[in-house]
Order: structure tokens, then sequence, then C-alpha cells
């Protein structure tokens, strides 16, 4: 198994990192008819967002500035709790009449891409050092 150019790991890194702020910024629930009011109807700012925007624009300055390790782990971290944030948001928020939004998917799309390339690097740095090869059978 081949190792992803850094370009492309660089590509995906950054069109993720988009997706969780485009997503923190969009409406994370919308409701079906006129319900109550809950947090993530108008911006995904007033529930996770908050903590994810400012978390995916540190893995974006941290790409082009930082060591390789410190971005990689941050890639992975800020990926995971992505996830973690779009879980943790829908099992609260799942009551009668609410469906995800736009928000949501975008969140759970980044946070996806961000933990696969997060592994990959990883992969690539330790998993390839260890084996001394390419062949994922060889691990």
């Amino acid at each position: 198994m081949s190792r992803l150019p850094s370009t492309t790991r660089s590509a995906i890194t950054l069109l993720a990192s988009a997706l969780v702020a485009t997503g923190s910024l969009s409406p994370w629930l919308a409701s079906n008819s006129w319900l109550v009011a809950l947090p993530g109807l108008q911006t995904g700012l007033d529930t996770w967002g908050a903590l994810l925007l400012p978390a995916v624009l540190v893995v974006g300055a941290l790409h082009g500035f930082a060591s390789r390790v410190v971005s990689e782990t941050a890639t992975l971290v800020v990926g995971v709790l992505s996830l973690v944030a779009v879980a943790v948001y829908w099992q609260n928020a799942a009551v009668g009449g609410y469906v995800p939004a736009v928000g949501w998917y975008l969140t759970a799309v980044g946070g996806l891409l961000l933990v696969g390339v997060g592994v990959e690097r990883f992969w690539s740095r330790f998993g390839y050092r260890l084996s001394g090869t390419d062949d994922p059978r060889s691990v």
C-alpha cells in the first residue's frame, strides 16, 4: 500500500478543516414542524461549533507553520473531537420532529476526513518505520 503524497494529504486536511469550519457556522438542527427552538437551529455556534471552529483554525495554522508531528496529532485530535461532538449533539437533540441539518452533515464528513488523514499520517510516519516496507501484509 503506497502512502499518500504530501500535497494530497495537505489538500484533504485543508478541505476537511474547511468542511468542519463551514459546518460549525451552519445550522445543525432542522425542524419538521413548528416546534420549540433548540440550540443549533440558527447556527452551529450555538452548540459544539463554538469549540470546533477555533480548533480547525488551529489545525490550519499548525499545518502551515508547526512541525509535522504536532500537525498530525492536532489533525487526529480535532477529527475525533468533531465526530464526538456530532454524536453527542445528535444524541442529546434527537427528539421528535427534529432532523440533522446541513451543518451537522458537513461537520461529520469533515471529521471523518480529518480522522482518516490523521490515521494515514501516523501510519505513514510510525507504521512505515516499524515495518520497513509499504506492504501492509508485513505488519
